[in-house]
């Protein structure tokens, strides 16, 4: 459909995104139709991606405990389209969010992660 399934970003204030565009990366490798958004992605703008694209799921990258606050924003944000958009979350970070359901907690090892979000979107695994 040339719609993205996936955006992937880095909450407000967060600026270590190697780590965010190497999941972006494998994510396409494994068949995933990916925007990235970047580094220091304010919350209200989340929601604002999510609707103008039409994509099926978001990841909030959290490569530190200190940007954890700022995730938390985005996914408050993101609660309006719960029911019908993938929240997922990883990083190092990611542990220090606030307990939340309906959340997929994507594995350290990127090849797993873009894995296990391609079988969420149905996507079959594309070569390497």
């Amino acid at each position: 459909t040339g719609r993205p399934d996936v955006v992937v970003g880095l909450p407000s204030g967060s600026r270590h995104e190697l780590g965010a565009l190497a999941f972006a990366a494998a994510a396409r490798r494994a068949g995933v139709a990916v925007t990235y958004l970047g580094a220091d992605v304010p919350a209200e703008s989340w929601l604002e991606s999510i609707t103008r694209t039409g994509a099926r799921a978001v990841v909030v990258a959290i490569p530190i405990a200190g940007d954890a606050p700022a995730a938390d924003r985005a996914l408050d944000a993101l609660e309006a389209v719960a029911e019908r958009v993938t929240r997922a979350v990883g990083g190092a970070g990611a542990a220090a969010l606030r307990p939340r359901e309906g959340l997929v907690w994507l594995p350290d090892h990127l090849g797993e992660a873009a894995e296990l979000m391609a079988r969420r979107l149905g996507r079959a695994q594309r070569g390497a």
